[in-house]
Parts: C-alpha cells; sequence; structure tokens
C-alpha cells in the first residue's frame, strides 16, 4: 500500500544550530560555573579592598562574625603580649562583643578593672551580657 511520494528530509537552515551532545552541554555549563565563580570572586575582591580602604565599625546586625577564630591573634598570644597583672586597670577600645575582654578581665581579676568602649551600645550590652554570665564583675562599659 503506497501513500504516496515520502518528502526528503528537509536540511538545516545555514546558521542554524544542531542538536547538541551530552558533552556539549556539560562543557557549556562548566563555562557558566566558571564564569559566575569568578564574577563573585571579583566581587568579594572590590568588597575587601572597599573595607581596607575605609574601614568602619561593624554593624551589631553583624556581630556574630566578631565571634570566629583569629589565628593571627590568638586570646593566648595577647595574654603573653599585654603582661598584665591582677589589680591593674585597663582600657579597650573598640570591644565590640567582648572576644578579647573576658580572658583580660580575668587577667585583671580580683583587684584590677578593665574598661571597655565601643561605638555601639548593643555591643557594650552584648559583652556586659556575656561577663555576667561568666561572672566576671570587674567589666566596666563606656
Amino acid at each position: 500500500m503506497s501513500r504516496g511520494p515520502v518528502a526528503a528530509p528537509r536540511e538545516a537552515p545555514t546558521g542554524a544550530s544542531l542538536p547538541q551532545t551530552e558533552s556539549g552541554i556539560r562543557i557549556q555549563l562548566i563555562a557558566i560555573i566558571a564564569a559566575t565563580a569568578l564574577l563573585a570572586l571579583g566581587a568579594v575582591a572590590v568588597w575587601v579592598k572597599r573595607r581596607r580602604d575605609d574601614p568602619s565599625a561593624c554593624p551589631y546586625a553583624q556581630r556574630v562574625f566578631l565571634d570566629l577564630p583569629r589565628p593571627f591573634m590568638r586570646r593566648q598570644s595577647l595574654h603573653h603580649m599585654l603582661d598584665l597583672a591582677p589589680g591593674e586597670r585597663a582600657l579597650e577600645v573598640g570591644s565590640g562583643t567582648g572576644y578579647y575582654s573576658l580572658d583580660v578581665a580575668r587577667q585583671l581579676a580580683p583587684d584590677g578593672r578593665l574598661d571597655v568602649l565601643d561605638l555601639q551600645q548593643p555591643m557594650l550590652d552584648e559583652l556586659m551580657r556575656r561577663a555576667a554570665m561568666a561572672g566576671t564583675a570587674n567589666v566596666v562599659a563606656t
């Protein structure tokens, strides 16, 4: 049973894309991911440069970053550098939430005093809350 003439397959017009292979799609996906990663890295580099050129106080909303470990200035290193004795009085400027403060206050105890100064009252409130929880009474916020 003949159904009539069979049409010849059409050729793709010039400039039209051919179906891509799975490896071609994979290569494009890798290129997109790499380009996105480079853009993100560039954005981070610009942000870091701007922070270094124009430093400002860490906003209270980002206080969680103040508690991250600081490998270049550990608490024990600061303890040895300051060489504070019990009974002395010290001032910490820009204390934030007190990453170093409570250790310094313990170093000054029992008769010493640590005065802490920060521009943001919420930072001082957080530091004083931590001092109260730790039972450290020789910290005075300004």
